[in-house]
């Protein structure tokens, strides 16, 4: 009789332990999360940082907030962000250098040149 007693007693506080204990490992989840805070972190404040930047372009109007928002996306989708300072930097310059590069062998200069003297010549007449 001793031993059936024994048993109850031990389904009994097993029982009043609770059903999320017996599946969840306190000690290996608060390992985990403790491993996890940084990233966890990091990635709060980087999307804290888009936030803030697009509500301060919401105060400027709607066309500043249509343009931070779509270049954050571009800028997040394609990774520059995550690429630094001196990569943005480079990549822009690659940009603009490349723009300036199209703009000067597609215009035609014969043409301006032509016009610019037309002007000068009506400005001295």
């Amino acid at each position: 009789m001793s031993s059936s007693s024994l048993l109850e007693s031990g389904g009994g506080e097993r029982r009043r332990e609770g059903w999320w204990r017996r599946i969840l490992d306190a000690e290996e989840a608060k390992g985990q999360l403790l491993f996890a805070l940084p990233m966890i972190l990091t990635n709060m404040s980087y999307y804290a940082v888009t936030l803030v930047s697009v509500m301060f372009a919401g105060h400027l109007g709607d066309l500043e907030l249509a343009g931070a928002t779509l270049g954050n996306s571009w800028g997040t989708v394609t990774g520059i962000a995550l690429m630094g300072l001196w990569t943005g930097l480079i990549c822009g310059l690659f940009c603009q250098a490349s723009t300036l590069l199209v703009i000067t062998l597609r215009t035609k200069w014969t043409r301006l040149d032509l016009a610019a003297k037309d002007k000068q010549n009506y400005v001295l007449v």
